[in-house]
């Protein structure tokens, strides 16, 4: 048989980079029969702290000088002619400081503070050093029975099981076995859903008054009618409680229960048509306030604001191409284009929303702030000009419908062509568009032959036909 030296429950200690960590130094020997003489010597470090041989070995020879060692690292060796053994050791007495922190995973409903949950699933927080393990106790509700789970696993397991008051201690045993203080953990698991509540609409408003088990406060929705239930807004209230600023239409609201803990009753719906806005007459006399160009009536313009009549106390509403939403004011920083708008008249509650609006009314026009200026040769023939029509295709640039004018000193203009026009004279064209907007002009000079024609000859014959 070989000689050993182990530690008392050996076995079950946790070894740390080649010693075993204990708080107790017993040790237990398995000496060969025939064995004379042992030799046992404990070094700490390097130092030897004790070394003693005996021709008669047993076990209470060497165990005084174990139980007179400290906390800390020690190697034992054991000597038999022609053999040596050692044994790594840590002693270590004291227990951990702190408590094991561990708190519940989601403390669901209304508080995440009053650990009343529907889920009472556990989490560690803190960081556990090498070697050391927590142990858990749950107790049982309405007895002292205590349960010990070495895992967390464990422990959730169990507690999934279970509903009411719910009590956990932990607490932190360090690699030599050593025991530290206990944290408790008290909370209260509620998994039953509350009863369906009870709804109600009542008044022109529909309002929804809803009714519930004492205990449980109600989380509100409401969708229209034809709409994804999935992805429209959510409101909450207790009581008699509406739709903030609703408009008008069909709706389904439903409506659930959720108690303290966070369980959710079946839900409520109720389908119901708001109806808190009055019809108001159509805007009268709409118009632009300044139809400019040649025609006072076309609704072509340079300027884009509009006029119209509405009741008295009421207000005006618009909406531009493209827009979904109404708006107090009118656009002012429009492009160039032709809009169709959308007009109604409204009247408002101090809060500013509407409680009354008439139908819209279209009002179509165009906004032209613009007009290029006509091009010319730089020259042209007098002759060419001459043999022109009243309406010159020499031009190039004109916009249709816009009024073309002439004049001889860029200050005064007409709308009639100039004639008698010399060789060199100049004169300048420019354009007048439909919403009035006036051309930069353009300057144009008339050249051609400048010798005077030959006086014709005049020639006299006798009457006998003869000079």
């Amino acid at each position: 048989m070989n000689p050993l030296v182990t530690l008392l429950n050996q076995a079950n200690l946790t070894l740390l980079n080649g010693y075993y960590q204990t708080q107790d130094p017993a040790l237990t020997f398995e000496i060969p029969q025939g064995t004379t003489e042992v030799r046992y010597r404990v070094l700490r470090g390097n130092v030897e702290i004790f070394d003693s041989t005996t021709t008669a070995p047993t076990i209470e020879a060497f165990q005084d000088a174990n139980d007179n060692l400290v906390d800390g690292s020690y190697t034992v060796i054991v000597d038999i002619p022609g053999s040596t053994y050692e044994l790594n050791l840590t002693i270590d007495t004291e227990a951990p400081e702190n408590a094991p922190a561990f708190s519940l995973v989601t403390d669901s409903g209304a508080s995440g503070t009053d650990r009343l949950t529907n889920n009472g699933n556990i989490e560690l927080d803190s960081v556990l050093q090498p070697g050391e393990t927590v142990t858990y106790l749950l107790k049982a509700e309405g007895s002292g029975f205590i349960t010990y789970y070495d895992t967390l696993e464990d422990l959730n397991a169990a507690i999934e099981l279970r509903t009411g008051d719910i009590n956990v201690e932990a607490f932190i045993t360090d690699a030599a076995g050593n025991e530290g203080p206990r944290f408790t953990l008290n909370f209260d698991i509620d998994r039953d859903a509350p009863d369906i509540p009870t709804i109600e609409a009542t008044g022109p408003h529909e309002n929804v008054t809803v009714s519930t088990q004492e205990g449980a406060f109600n989380v509100f929705r409401y969708r229209l009618a034809s709409a994804d239930p999935d992805i429209d807004a959510s409101w909450t209230g207790t009581g008699t409680s509406e739709p903030a600023n609703l408009p008008d239409g069909d709706y389904v609201i439903e409506v659930r229960a959720v108690d303290l803990a966070g369980n959710a009753s079946e839900i409520a719906s109720i389908e119901v048509t708001v109806d808190r806005v009055t019809t108001l007459a159509l805007p009268t006399a709409i118009d632009l306030a300044v139809d400019t160009g040649t025609s006072t009536t076309d609704n072509i313009s340079k300027e884009a604001v509009i006029v119209f009549e509405i009741d008295d106390g009421a207000s005006a509403q618009f909406q531009y191409p493209g827009e979904t939403v109404w708006r107090d004011t009118q656009l002012t920083d429009l492009e160039d284009g032709t809009y169709t708008v959308k007009i109604r008249q409204v009247t408002k509650d101090e809060d500013g929303t509407v409680t009354a609006a008439s139908e819209p009314v279209e009002f179509t026009f165009t906004l032209d702030t613009a007009v290029a200026a006509l091009v010319l040769p730089e020259t042209i023939d007098l002759d060419v000009w001459n043999a022109l029509p009243a309406f010159n295709p020499v031009f190039t640039g004109y916009e249709t419908g816009a009024v073309i004018e002439y004049s001889l000193d860029g200050t005064t203009w007409n709308t009639t062509r100039p004639g008698e026009l010399e060789v060199g004279d100049n004169f300048f064209i420019r354009q007048t568009d439909l919403a009035g907007n006036v051309s930069a002009t353009d300057e144009v000079e008339l050249t051609g032959d400048t010798e005077p024609t030959p006086e014709p000859v005049t020639i006299s014959y006798p009457e006998n036909g003869f000079l």
